[in-house]
């Protein structure tokens, strides 16, 4: 490893993972982004505020991807009515997540980064086996 006092990280890494079996109707997706999203809003809420901002973005990965990305926002918005949730549909390149990307800013400053992988599916063989 390379040490040197000229040098510091920039940024700390804290990272929450969802896994579960797919149970149709998106109902995995729904309760593993909420619960992520929530944790989020709730400890960065208490700690900066509450001008919290979700963007969900959307990325290939699901047949029905606008239909994917409307169900997890109207979710979202009737668990989490006082956060701004803004649905960005304009596709990219990013091949790391799959369906959809959220962010969560403060203050118009980006400090959260996460969504939905194919890890286990490819690991296991299964489409069936999602993880956020």
């Amino acid at each position: 490893m390379f040490k040197s006092n000229a040098f510091v990280p920039h940024f700390s890494l804290f990272t929450i993972v969802s896994s579960g079996k797919d149970t149709g109707s998106y109902g995995f997706e729904k309760d593993a982004i909420s619960r992520q999203i929530g944790f989020y809003i709730n400890y960065f809420g208490e700690k900066l505020g509450h001008n919290l901002k979700v963007s969900l973005n959307i990325r290939n990965g699901h047949k029905d991807k606008m239909g994917f990305i409307d169900r997890i926002h109207c979710y979202l918005r009737e668990r989490y009515p006082e956060i701004d949730f803004i649905v960005n549909r304009e596709e990219t390149d990013n091949t790391y997540y799959q369906g959809l990307n959220f962010k969560i800013s403060v203050n118009d400053i980006e400090i959260v980064d996460g969504g939905f992988v194919d890890w286990t599916q490819k690991l296991l063989g299964n489409k069936k086996k999602n993880v956020c």
